[in-house]
């Protein structure tokens, strides 16, 4: 895909090009690469907003974390809705999705919190039976990150510990956890993050908690409305989209004595849209990333979305991977190609995509769910 040149950063053309006005965006001349089988994709979780999702597939489950509709329009502290005396705040939930049968269950929350505004979700194996899970709750006191102990075959999470800290921005957004200690990645950003999408102004950055230690550590400055995060699976890589540029930043992890998850930026990737969340498959090594190929068409999705109205706004899928072409004579490590668009209004508000290679599905989250779907949509085939 083509590279942000220098005049492609000024907010008009910048803008135009994101959106797919200028130059203008042909969807059907798009070299797809999926395997899904389009006609295959079903919705599921009507009424609700599940941003964010985790694949474990050594239990066989994902894991959605899930608000209402309404409390995501109506408290949303990140955009500076905080709703009426905490009326619509609390409505959070977890749920685990059996990636063969498709059933699908929400998990009962054992001990703290009491109050759940759930956003980001990530996991990691402990041992063969036991996964850390962390959420991004954004309780109405501040954000915090609240870690859950899930068995395999549990229908429950047993809480562990909640963690917040003055140096998260007031509402964190993504999680990265990378050891079985709690120690994670997050990103974070101001309110009325959407001035990052119209302007070329950067105020988000990269906290990293080094749970041994209890520690926190500001590794990454200045990203503008840093959105979703990935580790690479050895992790020496973590991958944390710029939605207002257009973006997936690829950082190497430098770890030193005095700053535990130190990042070194290794390049830009720019996929061409608004980069929402990011997924590293652990098998490949390849990211996914999800996104806004329009920001009008969201604007209206979202509007059809809370009145119950049909729009379409298309979403983009795209893959990060190792570059092995000619461009990485010219400095470009990683490349990017667009894999899919979700044309289909089901698609309209997807904000996170994953696969499962064992079940040889691919499951998308939103923000939204569209007034023909569900918050969470299952397509048969591979991303």
């Amino acid at each position: 895909m083509r590279r942000a040149s220098a005049a492609s950063a000024l907010p008009a053309s910048h803008f135009m090009r994101l959106n797919g006005f200028y130059p203008p965006r042909n969807l059907s001349s798009l070299q797809l690469n999926s395997a899904i089988d389009a006609s295959s994709c079903r919705a599921i979780l009507p009424r609700l907003s599940c941003e964010s999702l985790a694949i474990n597939s050594a239990f066989g489950v994902a894991y959605l974390a899930c608000e209402t509709v309404e409390s995501r329009f109506e408290y949303n502290p990140a955009m500076g809705r905080m709703g009426k005396a905490g009326q619509y705040s609390g409505l959070g939930a977890v749920y685990s999705f059996d990636m063969k049968s498709e059933k699908l269950r929400r998990l009962e929350i054992r001990g703290n919190p009491r109050n759940m505004s759930v956003v980001g979700i990530d996991f990691i194996l402990k041992d063969s039976r036991t996964a850390l899970v962390s959420v991004i709750n954004h309780h109405p006191t501040g954000a915090r990150v609240d870690l859950f102990i899930h068995s395999k075959d549990s229908k429950s999470l047993r809480f562990v510990d909640s963690i917040s800290s003055s140096q998260f921005f007031p509402w964190i957004n993504s999680i990265a956890l990378t050891d079985t200690h709690g120690s994670f990645y997050v990103t974070s950003g101001p309110i009325n993050i959407p001035m990052e999408i119209l302007l070329p102004v950067a105020y988000g950055s990269i906290v990293f908690y080094h749970a041994p230690t209890k520690s926190f550590h500001v590794v990454a400055k200045k990203v503008n409305f840093a959105n979703g995060i990935s580790k690479s699976a050895d992790g020496r890589f973590v991958y944390a989209s710029s939605m207002g540029s257009g973006v997936v930043n690829v950082f190497k992890v430098v770890n030193s004595d005095a700053v535990p998850g130190a990042l070194s930026l290794v390049e830009k990737v720019d996929v061409g849209f608004y980069p929402d969340n990011v997924w590293a498959d652990p098998a490949s090594g390849a990211v996914y990333v999800a996104g806004v190929g329009n920001q009008v068409l969201a604007g209206l999705a979202t509007f059809g979305a809370k009145e119950g109205t049909l729009a379409v706004s298309p979403a983009f899928f795209a893959k990060v991977s190792n570059n092995t072409g000619e461009a990485i004579y010219y400095g470009h490590k990683f490349k990017s190609e667009v894999m899919f668009v979700g044309t289909d209004a089901m698609f309209s508000m997807a904000s996170h995509v994953a696969v499962d290679v064992a079940a040889r599905k691919t499951l998308f989250g939103s923000v939204f769910p569209s007034s023909r779907g569900g918050a969470v949509i299952v397509c048969d085939g591979l991303l």
